[in-house]
């Protein structure tokens, strides 16, 4: 497994606030050290619950999205 080089967020946060919970949604691009390695995007989502007047994660899924990522910003283009 390749070490991590950088992460960007790619899109803007959703969030969708139900009373106590909410749902936050976003998707970013993992970068790693190894030149040879692809860059994965990634779709999150975490589940908040305000408790006690605080918003605590109580839960987070993410998964690696087919295709490649539509911002890769240490590759370099093809001088073509």
């Amino acid at each position: 497994m390749a070490a991590v080089a950088g992460i960007d967020v790619t899109t803007e946060p959703v969030i969708d606030v139900f009373g106590d919970i909410a749902v936050v949604r976003h998707t970013f691009t993992v970068r790693f050290t190894d030149p040879g390695a692809s860059d994965e995007r990634v779709r999150n989502t975490g589940v908040w619950q305000r408790r006690d007047g605080r918003w605590l994660m109580v839960h987070n899924h993410e998964d690696v999205l087919p295709g490649p990522p539509s911002h890769t910003p240490h590759q370099k283009e093809d001088p073509k």
